[in-house]
């Protein structure tokens, strides 16, 4: 009897105390209460409130009676796509009541709300709004739902796509205090300087950022230092599909909007599901956002294990054959000159009939050469100890490919069985989900490290391309332009049956690829240039691109590997490049000690007018003394990267620290074109260090008597300190 009771007890303490009242639901310190006509939803961190008809009214903290959104009655809060139309509108949407369910371990709780909305082809549509709160945390998990609830069998399938969530004007006090962050890569119409002031958003809308979590993380988080409280938001997907954040200034607040690009045929009783938007509010600094975001982001896309010791050590050098008048004759003649510089990996653009617009995969262009000298080639760079990339393009086919006929079962079709183009490059638009592109792409794989002895691809272009809409495929039309991370995936396991450290280096960013491609670009085709061209104008500093890349890394899982780059293909081609400065080399010197640093070979001097690093010898020379110092300290680029525990009072110089458990090492880079002196700050952490020696990058030598926090630095001067800090 005894032991019934104790049992009784212990059963009590992990039932979770649930209160059914009239009017009031309670689930440990969450609450749901209808009152005063207003739907209160809260518990000890947060406090929602809506009107009776599940509109948004009140966002903000229990402890303050503190609105820190506006809601615009013209915006509804959840809204989606049909026939490529916003379905709801302040017309059209009538409630139709609200519920609650509790988790099945008792951990949640979720308010949700029912709608019906009619729309202009007469279709009914019930959409269902979620909104779920955790005990005693400050956070907010929001979804949604729909189903065609159309009674008419005549009516046309309508096409869905894009649920679009809206958090609308949030605030947190004062704009003039509050400042936003969106860390990741960006474009020069989407640059957001790290800690951006609130109100210098008044005039800029930003609607087409990175998609995530393919080309970016996909975080916003706006924050109020002056209050010490912040919030951070973001989609959490499983990388089924993408989403892409969107900031509008309106009414004097930030309009935020995320559009979760789903797409779906949705026939009558097909319910489609949204992902989660995560909205947390904090006491704290943007970081606590970061931390949630990547506790988040290793859970859900694990990172490749399978990752070779040599990638951390990588320098890569990327080739164009058409900039070599001999093909691949040519260029093999000039790697052991590009083996001295330091570069011990190449990755070279498409060699095959098409290029960029694949005509033929299995062919080599005649231009550059045979087949048998590219296998030349690339057992000339086996030799020398370099490895060697294809880079791949898996958007679509050129128009003149036989495939187009051979094999429709690949491409995306149209409702008619007609081929579609890429939304960008205007390709014959290939299907990722399809199984029989999956295996054609799985068999060249296994041709090319057969054939040719490669040690992996560089991935082009693999973020979301739009859904396919024929209507004869059996999985929903996003899966089309989704499925990119299991064709690499198919790739990668064809390569390893044959070479088992086969790598992918994947130019998109985002997390999803973690799990197939451990060895990823920075994505930031021209933003180098663009940081550069603000850099001159005083619009930025060297302080801001280091918090850009702390950023980053904070959000970065353990083991990472980043490939920077200050110019590529892309660049030269698609943006204005202002040739090899001191500013440019000394940004790339970042990109080499704190990263794995990417090269590009040039153009043609004749055909593109822009300048060839073959044709100046001091612009290799300084890669080689900086590529150097990565090949003599091995353990430097090894080490851990700490951005944020080593400051200089200086706006023109980047700090930087590598640590391992025995020794630390201070990057130090002058952006000034003067001498100048300039003081260093080590954090707690660092205290005790002691400076070993310093070495100058450029001079190839050590400095005597280099002091360690307070250094007189030359013009564009890069200095590696060896300390010792046990």
């Amino acid at each position: 009897m005894k032991r019934i009771i104790i049992i009784l007890i212990l059963a009590l303490m992990v039932i979770p105390r649930i209160l059914y009242a009239k009017d009031q639901i309670s689930l440990y310190d969450i609450n749901l209460v209808e009152e005063k006509g207003e739907i209160r939803f809260y518990n000890k961190k947060l406090d929602l409130r809506f009107d009776i008809n599940g509109r948004w009214l009140y966002f903000g903290k229990i402890s303050k009676e503190e609105n820190l959104i506006k809601p615009i009655s013209s915006i509804p809060e959840v809204n989606f796509k049909l026939n490529q139309q916003w379905a709801v509108n302040e017309t059209n949407r009538q409630f139709e009541g609200y519920n609650y369910s509790i988790g099945l371990k008792g951990e949640k709780l979720t308010l949700s709300f029912h709608f019906s909305i009619e729309t202009s082809q007469r279709q009914i549509i019930k959409l269902s709004e979620y909104y779920t709160l955790y005990p005693n945390r400050g956070i907010l998990q929001r979804s949604a739902s729909v189903l065609n609830d159309s009674v008419e069998k005549s009516l046309k399938t309508p096409a869905f796509e894009d649920f679009r969530f809206n958090l609308p004007g949030f605030v947190i006090g004062d704009p003039k205090e509050c400042v936003v962050d969106v860390p990741g890569p960006w474009f020069p119409h989407s640059y957001i300087r790290p800690a951006m002031a609130y109100l210098d958003f008044r005039n800029r809308n930003i609607k087409y950022m990175h998609s995530a979590p393919d080309a970016s993380f996909g975080i916003v988080s706006i924050s109020n230092p002056i209050r010490n409280l912040t919030m951070a938001t973001w989609m959490q997907t499983e990388g089924e599909t993408s989403y892409r954040p969107h900031i509008e200034f309106a009414d004097n607040r930030l309009q935020l909007s995320y559009f979760n690009n789903r797409a779906y045929f949705l026939p009558k009783g097909l319910i489609i599901n949204s992902d989660l938007q995560h909205i947390e509010l904090f006491e704290g600094d943007t970081s606590m956002g970061w931390k949630a975001y990547k506790e988040y982001a290793e859970q859900t896309f694990p990172i490749d294990n399978n990752t070779p010791d040599w990638v951390g050590q990588m320098v890569l050098l990327e080739i164009y054959p058409e900039y070599y008048a001999g093909g691949f004759t040519e260029i093999e003649k000039m790697l052991s000159f590009y083996k001295h510089i330091g570069f011990n990996a190449i990755y070279l653009m498409p060699h095959w009939e098409g290029g960029y617009s694949p005509i033929n995969f299995y062919s080599v262009n005649k231009d550059f050469g045979t087949k048998e000298d590219l296998k030349s080639l690339i057992r000339t760079a086996h030799n020398l100890g370099m490895k060697f990339f294809f880079d791949v393009v898996i958007h679509g086919f050129n128009d003149k490919s036989p495939l187009l006929e051979s094999r429709k079962d690949m491409l995306v079709l149209n409702p008619n069985q007609s081929p579609t183009r890429h939304p960008v490059w205007q390709s014959i638009t290939v299907d990722w989900k399809s199984n029989g592109y999956l295996k054609y792409m799985e068999n060249l794989a296994t041709y090319h490290i057969n054939e040719y002895d490669i040690d992996g691809y560089r991935f082009d272009a693999a973020s979301y391309k739009g859904p396919g809409w024929d209507s004869k495929v059996n999985y929903p039309a996003y899966k089309s332009g989704s499925n990119s991370p299991e064709v690499m995936k198919v790739m990668l396991n064809a390569m390893r049956t044959v070479k088992k450290d086969a790598m992918i280096l994947n130019e998109i960013f985002g997390p999803v690829f973690n799990t197939v491609s451990n060895l990823t670009h920075d994505n930031q085709t021209e933003a180098a240039q663009h940081f550069l061209k603000m850099y001159s104008k005083g619009e930025v500093s060297i302080q801001d691109y280091k918090k850009h890349l702390a950023a980053t890394f904070a959000l970065l899982p353990e083991g990472a590997n980043r490939v920077y780059f200050a110019r590529n293909h892309d660049t030269s081609w698609f943006y204005d490049f202002e040739g090899y400065s001191n500013e440019f080399l000394n940004l790339d010197a970042i990109h080499a000690l704190c990263a794995i640093p990417e090269v590009f070979a040039g153009d043609n001097l004749k055909n593109r007018g822009n300048e060839n690093p073959d044709d100046n010898p001091k612009t290799w020379e300084f890669y080689r003394k900086l590529f150097k110092v990565r090949q003599a300290m091995p353990d430097l680029v090894e080490s851990e990267l700490i951005l944020n525990e080593v400051e200089s009072n200086h706006s023109d110089v980047f700090t930087a620290i590598r640590s391992n458990s025995k020794k630390a090492y201070l990057v130090v880079i002058s952006f000034s074109k003067q001498q100048i002196e300039t003081q260093i700050s080590l954090s707690q952490k660092f205290s005790n260090a002691r400076l070993v020696y310093t070495y100058d990058v450029k001079m190839e030598n050590r400095i005597k008597n280099q002091a360690l926090r307070s250094l007189r630095l030359e013009p564009f001067q890069v200095l590696i300190m060896e300390l010792s800090h046990l």
